[in-house]
């Protein structure tokens, strides 16, 4: 016959545990583990390797459910490993980095960072996982259980391979359910000793057919591997939602089947072939991997890129800097979100006229150019009510110019004629509208404008 404790037994033993301080004394060291209450916020507290207060301390002590965080002392700074990988087994975590600062991981070019075995689950955020060497798949991370990854950059990670030997996921190699959100892959590698194999430079994805694995808007550039897939090697199906794979050293992927969903963009075929409304290939215009605001590094879109505002089936509403999705028409392809429009402002002149002879009107205005240089091409178009007989009828004309733009006002002009009939002296409708490439923004102009009889 079981025994039962009362009620009051238990909560007191419930209080005991959360409250119980890290061990002390001849009990204090490596096997010692602090243990919190379920669902636990645990606070990191300093950068050394392990011990109270560390990251390996709090991963080892927490229950599952539990959510790592970090303490605004240490808010941007860097944890160096130089015992080993950080290892999460039997229990569900998530590591969450300040969301203004972020939090940086390294492996200090001597070990693997971070592992999630089969019965275990990991959620990273706001975090940079870097500097990872191992001669065995999964510099950065290696994962065979479930892995999310969010906001986050996983940079410079090296999974070696000895003469011979072969090698996958310099980044990232996950072989269970993985979903990676509004984070930057870059410059990482696998395989890059002499006579070695390296697949999927940046992210290697295999294993069972029935984990889900997804990347949505996701950059994974600048990575290299020896033998295939500098960014992307996968055995198995994959989702690829608003991402690009771009720039990487050697072929961007080595994929059984990509699921293309939104609109991705690569820099080679590799990904698969360019498809309307699926697949751009074309150069994706990154910048450096840099500080560009936000918790983690990042690869800026640079003016012109194809990605700026291309993004369809947009499924996030914010960018890896925490920066709102759109800034524009509609999101971008990718973990950054474009926020450097070049800003002009259209303006058209109150009163135009019209050559008595042959009804050709001449209208005028400016273009504040702002921060825009160079030649924007203007669309304008005219439109006036008038009563033929007994019949109203709408005349109008459109034309195209350019407004060449050095940083200050320019004027244009424009003569516009109607391909029947002619102008009126009264008042039209006029529009100017900028067809500038994307990255370039101005709201159309619509005005009201007075028409005068000229002899022209």
């Amino acid at each position: 016959m079981s025994r039962h404790l009362p009620l009051p037994a238990l909560l007191g033993l419930a209080l005991l545990a959360c409250e119980r301080p890290h061990p002390t004394g001849p009990l204090a060291g490596a096997e010692a583990i602090w243990t919190a209450p379920m669902n636990a916020i645990i606070p990191v507290t300093n950068t050394a390797d392990a011990g109270p207060g560390s990251l390996r301390d709090a991963i080892a002590g927490a229950p599952t459910g539990s959510t790592i965080t970090f303490d605004p002392a240490i808010a941007g700074q860097t944890i160096t490993l130089t015992s080993g990988e950080l290892a999460v087994v039997g229990k569900s975590l998530t590591i969450e980095g300040p969301a203004t600062t972020g939090i940086t991981i390294s492996g200090g070019g001597t070990s693997r960072i971070l592992s999630v075995a089969i019965d275990a689950a990991l959620t990273l955020r706001n975090a940079t996982v870097t500097g990872g060497m191992t001669g065995q798949p999964g510099a950065g991370i290696y994962s065979e259980g479930t892995l999310a990854i969010d906001h986050s950059t996983i940079s410079n990670n090296n999974a070696l391979a000895s003469a011979y030997g072969i090698v996958a996921g310099g980044g990232i190699w996950a072989s269970g359910p993985t979903t990676i959100s509004n984070s930057t892959i870059s410059g990482n590698s696998a395989g890059t000793g002499p006579l070695s194999f390296g697949l999927g430079g940046g992210l290697a994805l295999n294993g069972l057919a029935a984990s889900t694995r997804e990347l949505v808007n996701v950059t994974i550039a600048n990575n290299v591997a020896s033998s295939g897939g500098s960014g992307l090697h996968t055995t198995q199906p994959v989702t690829l939602r608003n991402t690009i794979i771009a720039a990487n050293q050697g072929p961007n992927c080595a994929a059984a089947t990509l699921v293309l969903a939104g609109v991705s963009l690569s820099t080679d075929a590799t990904c698969g072939a360019a498809s309307a409304g699926l697949l751009v290939v074309t150069d994706a215009k990154l910048g450096f991997l840099a500080a560009n605001g936000g918790p983690t590094k990042t690869h800026a879109l640079l003016l012109g890129s194809l990605a700026i505002e291309a993004a369809t089936a947009c499924s996030v509403d914010d960018d890896q800097r925490h920066i709102a999705r759109p800034q524009g028409a509609a999101c971008d392809i990718g973990a950054y979100e474009f926020t450097e429009f070049v800003r002009f402002a259209i303006a058209i002149d109150p009163s135009a006229t019209i050559n008595s002879k042959t009804g050709v009107v001449l209208l005028s205005g400016t273009v504040d150019c702002g921060n825009a240089v160079g030649d924007l091409p203007l669309a304008v178009t005219i439109s006036q009510p008038q009563k033929v007989g007994k019949v109203n009828v709408v005349m109008q004309a459109s034309v195209q110019t350019t407004v060449t733009c050095g940083g200050s006002t320019v004027l244009w002009s424009v003569f516009v004629a109607p391909t029947s009939g002619a102008f009126q002296n009264g008042t039209a409708t006029v529009n100017a509208i900028s067809t500038a490439p994307t990255g370039y923004l101005a709201a159309p102009a619509t005005a009201v404008v007075k028409l005068f009889w000229s002899k022209g």
